[in-house]
């Protein structure tokens, strides 16, 4: 099964005709109907589609035996204004000025989250397809981090902020890209890391 098909299905199971589902993503019917012909491979609004088929878009990517299902909880408009910061700014989250905050561009959230909550761009290729450079990703320190969640972290002191997907296997953490192709696949965390937010939102600009 393909992920045309593995869309289709997840819309029939749901009760959702192709043109419901295109406007729950904000894109045309005839696009939706391209995805679901197998002419379009790697759909740049993955995680809006997982979003409405209520799914995990690794499920929608890749396949398995059972798509994981996700709860949705609707609201009715966006929720509360948060920062765009610098990724550099991420490493020291939240000890950010008051004066440094309001010089930042703010947007607002679709979804419920905490007051230290802040938004991130995107860079480089490492998350693609889930994740594509340029897209904001809204992050939120009181989420916790569980296994299969994607987070930003500082894997040691003196390293740079990373974004990818966290996984935990008894007492061992690591991080892994979403890219197949990217060639730091895994990166294992010590004593020393930290988890400075979970993401729990991501949107593009257009």
């Amino acid at each position: 099964m393909n992920i045309g098909e593995r869309i289709k299905l997840r819309r029939k199971e749901l009760g959702l005709t192709q043109e419901q589902l295109a406007r729950m993503v904000n894109v045309s019917q005839a696009a939706i109907h391209k995805l679901e012909e197998g002419r379009t491979r790697q759909p740049r609004n993955i995680l809006d589609l997982a979003s409405a088929l209520k799914c995990q878009p690794e499920w929608l990517l890749h396949g398995g035996d059972e798509p994981v299902i996700l709860p949705v909880t609707p609201i009715s408009a966006p929720i509360g204004l948060y920062p765009i910061i610098s990724w550099e700014q991420a490493s020291q989250w939240p000890n950010i000025s008051t004066n440094q905050l309001s010089l930042l561009e703010h947007l607002p959230c679709g979804v419920q989250c905490s007051e230290q909550a802040f938004i991130l761009e995107v860079q480089g290729i490492s998350m693609e397809p889930i994740f594509q450079e340029g897209e904001m990703i809204y992050v939120d320190p009181q989420v916790e981090p569980k296994s299969g969640k994607y987070v930003v972290a500082q894997p040691n002191k003196t390293s740079d902020v990373t974004f990818k997907q966290l996984f935990i296997e008894g007492s061992n953490k690591y991080l892994k890209s979403a890219n197949p192709n990217w060639p730091e696949q895994i990166t294992h965390l010590d004593a020393s890391s930290r988890i400075i937010g979970t993401v729990i939102f991501s949107g593009r600009r257009y």
